[in-house]
């Protein structure tokens, strides 16, 4: 059976998005925690040294975590604007294709979203009760007594 412990021993699996760092980060976050098993990946940019992916931060990276899959987002510098970074994700494990491509469909989607995105709005139903329609939703999760729903607050071009 893998474990999560040996996942870097196995070949990773990296894409490059496209997506040029050109401003913070902000709700990236959001549209990550969707997907299985988002978590926090602490790991220092010298597991670069030893092969690996440098992670985005100097504190590691948000990635995924499952059973069968350990990834997260990477960056290198951008071959279209010099001195920005590019978005890419890596992963390791069984699943890498998996996850690399769960992570880069996300980061795509975000930067698609943060152009019109000028802030969130957040709401929290209790369980049980009848929700309105949250397919503009960035997103929807369900707890054990609530339903937690991040709304895009976007500007209007007139």
């Amino acid at each position: 059976m893998w474990q999560k412990a040996t996942a870097a021993a196995n070949t990773s699996e990296v894409a490059w998005t496209g997506v040029v760092i050109d401003a913070p980060l902000d709700m990236l976050d959001f549209y990550l925690v969707d997907l299985e098993g988002f978590c926090r990946v602490l790991a220092p940019p010298s597991i670069a040294k030893r092969g690996l992916a440098e992670p985005v931060h100097g504190w590691g990276s948000m990635g995924i975590a499952t059973a069968d899959a350990l990834g997260y987002l990477t960056k290198r510098d951008s071959a279209v604007k010099p001195g920005l970074f590019e978005l890419g994700v890596c992963a390791y494990g069984p699943a890498a294709p998996d996850a690399v491509a769960a992570l880069a469909a996300q980061v795509r989607r975000w930067r698609e979203a943060k152009e019109s995105v000028t802030g969130i709005r957040i709401e929290v139903y209790p369980s049980g009760l009848g929700l309105p329609d949250v397919s503009e939703a960035i997103m929807s999760v369900h707890k054990r007594h609530s339903r937690v729903v991040v709304w895009p607050e976007t500007t209007t071009n007139s």
